[in-house]
């Protein structure tokens, strides 16, 4: 399976039955952060969503596990022998398209969305939220959480920290999965993939033929 048991497969899945999410009044929008550096001695590859209309950096030796929302979106991990797939370090992007609110009904921010996500974890899962932060990321307003959370059935822990970046007509839905312990090595990696995000390039279509007489 592409996703680990936790919010972002919810959260997407939840996001995708909610209205729009209204953009913030000009003056309450949040500063851009510092870039983040790239991460020392990693080659990196830009890997884009066609349908989903974006590209972001992931590390060049990353594997690629698979599409979701019929090409909306992928999943990229890094390969640990002798490790299930699974259980290893993940990186989760998909852009997902809101539907219009309904008639005579107000447009939810995207503290609202972030809020439903947060509230609806997987069965069997307590989730922690251990920071949550407001950003410009990309030029897009972003709110990014990250979440500890623990199986109750098998007593496992990982962390999920999750960007969702708002373009008005869209959100795209960033995330890392992780385990504890992998968490200070993975975060600045995660977040120069979204320092990195930007807009697929627009295919370029060949000169049409010459006539012939």
């Amino acid at each position: 399976m592409l996703f680990a048991t936790g919010l972002l497969l919810g959260g997407i899945m939840l996001a995708q039955t909610k209205p729009r999410i209204a953009a913030k009044p000009e003056a309450s929008r949040p500063k851009a952060v510092e870039r983040a550096p790239k991460p020392a001695q990693i080659a990196w590859r830009s890997h884009c969503s066609n349908v989903g209309d974006f590209c972001i950096d992931v590390p060049a030796h990353w594997e690629l596990l698979g599409e979701i929302f019929d090409g909306a979106g992928f999943v990229v991990a890094e390969p640990e022998p002798n490790a299930p797939k699974d259980d290893w370090s993940q990186i989760t992007a998909a852009a997902i398209d809101l539907p219009e609110p309904p008639p005579g009904k107000d447009e939810p921010d995207l503290d609202t969305l972030i809020d439903s996500v947060l509230g609806a974890p997987a069965k069997g899962v307590t989730a922690e939220t251990e920071r949550r932060t407001n950003e410009l990321i990309a030029d897009m307003q972003a709110e990014v959480v990250k979440v500890r959370l623990h199986d109750t059935r098998t007593s496992t822990e990982w962390i999920e920290e999750v960007a969702f970046l708002n373009s008005d007509e869209l959100v795209y839905a960033v995330a890392l999965r992780c385990s504890p312990e992998a968490f200070d090595r993975m975060d600045p990696i995660f977040r120069h993939v979204l320092e990195s995000w930007k807009p697929a390039p627009t295919p370029v279509k060949p000169p049409p033929a010459p006539a012939h007489f």
